[in-house]
């Protein structure tokens, strides 16, 4: 039975990406922090954990990376984890990372908040105005 290696994971990066330009392709570097909080069962008090996790991304999608994300942002990333060893000062290193198949970027486009000042939400009576815009009389349903 074939296995399945896929991850998704939400948070903020933790530094700007590292662009490298290689031969055959661009590559981006980068880490992202995920938390999760929970109540202590014995004290009630508020506990908090956070994942770091190394993010390497390929292609036309590591160029983007690159232009748009900076540390803080948040991105949703989905790809596959990967485990790599290397060899410094005579002693095997192991890394484990996320190769990224997909990355989207979330929150504010291009690093200035979105003004929503102006906008006010349809009151009830227009929002069930405009669902019932067709007449009872006999007219087919719009769907």
């Amino acid at each position: 039975m074939p296995g399945l290696n896929r991850v998704f994971i939400v948070g903020r990066l933790g530094n700007d990406p590292i662009v490298k330009n290689l031969p055959n392709t661009t590559v981006a570097n980068f880490t992202v922090a995920t938390s999760e909080e929970w109540k202590d069962k014995n004290g009630g008090g508020a506990k908090s954990k956070t994942e770091w996790h190394k993010i390497c991304v390929y292609g036309k999608t590591a160029d983007n990376c690159g232009k748009y994300l900076s540390k803080g942002k948040q991105v949703h990333i989905e790809g596959k984890i990967a485990t790599r060893n290397y060899e410094k000062d005579g002693a095997t290193h192991y890394v484990t990372e996320i190769i990224a198949s997909n990355v989207m970027f979330l929150g504010d486009r291009g690093g200035q908040k979105q003004d929503t000042s102006s906008y006010q939400a349809p009151s009830a009576a227009e929002k069930f105005s405009q669902e019932k815009s067709f007449s009872s009389t006999g007219d087919s349903i719009p769907f």
